[in-house]
């Protein structure tokens, strides 16, 4: 259990890579990603290097495109509705 949370910490304390995990509920691309967010797709690159480490997504290849998505762990504190009121 401790680990799971410095997993979470590590991987949700930075709010451009939990809007990316969010993102994820449907699989994507880093580019699609990059033009959902606004934000460069090196950094949406980046930040989905990290998640994949934690085991937070998984990739899978169609022909040259890398398609990103969840992994069945969830993260209760990714979801929009868990945050404090």
């Amino acid at each position: 259990m401790k680990d799971d949370v410095l997993v979470a910490a590590r991987a949700f304390g930075c709010c451009v890579r939990l809007a990316i995990y969010r993102a994820l509920a449907d699989a994507q691309t880093p580019t699609q990603l990059a033009q959902l967010l606004g934000v460069p797709r090196a950094t949406v690159s980046y930040h989905l290097m990290a998640l994949l480490h934690d085991d937070l997504v998984e990739v899978r290849r169609r022909g040259r495109s890398r398609i990103y998505r969840c992994t069945a762990r969830r993260w209760f504190l990714a979801r929009e509705d868990s945050k404090p009121t």
